[in-house]
């Protein structure tokens, strides 16, 4: 992750909205190409980079070692969540010009989480099984019950999430 990662318009600007990935896109500059205009188009790719975002988290998943064949990023790459009602209350309280892009992000990145009814919300948390499933049908178990329960855990609770696994 970084933690200064700026945005891109093919040419780096100065727009920092917190996110620990660089972003790249067909945004409209300003003239001195440092900043972006608050527009449609801008709030647009935004909203498509967060709605976008745990597609590319799974496909990081997905990523094979080639002589192992155990994913490369399977530790470390849910640590490129960003926090983000951290960042937009440090863009609140620095007054930035840029809060609309982190908030079309947000947009973007709520609809891919939870999905619209219509859309499944993206699988990007690995299981123990070793499958990727969405958020919402994650177990995350701190007491130990279900390990010490195994199928028995889910018999008794009728829980039907899936148990995150334990690496990550």
């Amino acid at each position: 992750p970084l933690s200064e990662a700026i945005l891109y318009n093919y040419l780096p600007t100065k727009v920092n909205l917190g996110l620990p990935f660089l972003v790249n896109s067909d945004f409209i500059p300003t003239g001195d190409r440092h900043y972006l205009f608050e527009n449609e188009w801008n709030r647009y790719l935004m909203k498509e980079v967060g709605k976008v975002y745990f597609g590319w988290l799974n496909t990081l998943f997905t990523v094979k070692h080639k002589n192992t064949e155990q994913p490369i990023f399977k530790k470390d790459y849910l640590r490129l969540l960003p926090d983000i009602s951290k960042n937009i209350q440090e863009l609140k309280s620095k007054s930035s010009n840029n809060l609309f892009l982190l908030e079309a992000f947000k947009q973007g990145f709520d609809f891919a989480l939870s999905g619209d009814g219509e859309i499944e919300p993206i699988a990007f948390i690995p299981t123990q099984s070793g499958s990727l499933v969405p958020l919402s049908n994650i177990l995350i178990d701190e007491t130990g019950l279900a390990d010490f329960l195994k199928d028995e855990f889910f018999e008794l609770t009728g829980i039907s999430a899936k148990l995150i696994d334990n690496e990550v």
